[in-house]
């Protein structure tokens, strides 16, 4: 992948990233005038949980032109993160074919990690999907536990993925399971070193016209011994 490609592909997930805060901070932010409301929520969500120190990170109203903004944006953002990990996927495969086998398998097996991590925010689309349109097809029953559990599902998401990383790559998954396991790494490594030293030294010497004169040395001699 060229350096170009490699940078424009950072930037775009960076500006991503950046919009998505700046919406966040622009649309869900409470103005002044609905602290009122929130103090009222916090009070009702109480009495029917039972729950204390609540406190709300964001409050906006869904029929606010901003609200409905923020929707339509968060979806373009999501489709263009998805089309950030088609393009690198795509890229990969074609450089793919000049690895050799080992390398192949080590890029299927990091394929299968970013493919991974990809299908993990879908799950927390699908949890935030459950807070937002819950409340409004079942009007007359509490719903906080279901947006209280929901809400655990959506913060778990950061933490599956690294643990996903780890167990889909295998030299990540043999640097934490062989310490748990008791596998000595450093007997493999130094059984490999001598293997690899015992087959540099073990050449093979072509036969040349001028060695067909050398006499074939008998196979009981040994090493310092002298035959009259």
């Amino acid at each position: 992948m060229s350096n170009t490609i490699f940078f424009s592909l950072i930037f775009a997930q960076l500006f991503l990233n950046g919009a998505h805060a700046v919406l966040l901070a622009w649309a869900d932010y409470p103005r002044a005038n609905e602290f009122g409301q929130m103090q009222e929520l916090a009070k009702m969500m109480a009495s029917e949980s039972g729950l204390s120190d609540i406190s709300f990170v964001s409050f906006v109203n869904t029929s606010e032109p901003r609200w409905l903004i923020h929707l339509a944006v968060m979806i373009t953002l999501t489709i263009c993160f998805y089309i950030v990990i088609v393009i690198c996927v795509i890229r990969i495969r074609k450089a793919v074919s000049l690895m050799t086998s080992k390398l192949r398998d080590y890029n299927k097996q990091i394929s299968a990690a970013l493919l991974f991590q990809a299908i993990l925010p879908t799950f927390e689309i699908a949890a935030w999907c459950i807070q937002i349109f819950l409340p409004m097809f079942m009007a007359d029953q509490s719903t906080v536990m279901y947006i209280v559990f929901s809400d655990i599902a959506i913060h778990l998401v950061p933490v599956l993925n690294p643990i996903g990383t780890i167990l889909l790559v295998a030299p990540y998954r043999r640097a934490v399971l062989n310490p748990i396991n008791g596998v000595n790494t450093t007997i493999i490594r130094s059984v490999t070193a001598i293997r690899t030293r015992y087959n540099q030294a073990s050449t093979t010497v072509a036969a040349t016209p001028q060695m067909a004169n050398i006499q074939e040395i008998p196979k009981d001699t040994q090493p310092g011994a002298v035959h009259e």
